[in-house]
């Protein structure tokens, strides 16, 4: 599988149109456990998820984000080629930021291969940030590939 596709995926989906954050994040694991990207070694860490949290500003004013990121590496013998080819998938959903944002922390976890996903997963769906965001309407919520 391509990443623009896995980005496809997930931009034609009920959950993003529904800004649905429980929804969404599943379908993103989903297709991470289904499909691997093409030209990325999973065991040097070519193809990974890392779910992260906080309060940021970026220049525009403090924002909560929950953040479900897919990263990806090709499998290139030149070093200073594969660290060029990195590219994350982001699923960001940013909310207005206030003391309940504010008291949830930051924080992320990272999940480095398909065979800890039940873990990941748990974390992911346990950590107070999820626990709010599903019961949250999101400020705006966006799917963006780039490379890093």
């Amino acid at each position: 599988m391509k990443i623009e596709e896995a980005e496809q995926y997930l931009t034609q989906s009920d959950a993003f149109k529904n800004q649905d954050l429980k929804a969404l994040f599943a379908l993103a694991i989903e297709n991470y456990v289904a499909y691997r990207i093409d030209f990325t070694n999973e065991l040097s860490g070519g193809d990974r998820l890392l779910f992260q949290w906080g309060t940021y500003d970026w220049g525009k004013g403090k924002f909560f984000e929950i953040d479900l990121t897919r990263q990806v590496m090709f499998d290139i013998q030149e070093p200073d080629d594969q660290s060029d080819s990195m590219q994350q998938l982001r699923v960001t959903f940013t909310y207005s930021c206030n003391e309940e944002t504010e008291n949830l922390g930051e924080g992320n976890r990272w999940c480095a291969s398909p065979s800890t996903i039940a873990e990941f997963r748990d974390f992911l769906n346990a950590t107070g940030a999820t626990l709010w965001g599903n019961d949250h309407t999101p400020q705006d919520l966006k799917v963006n590939l780039g490379y890093i």
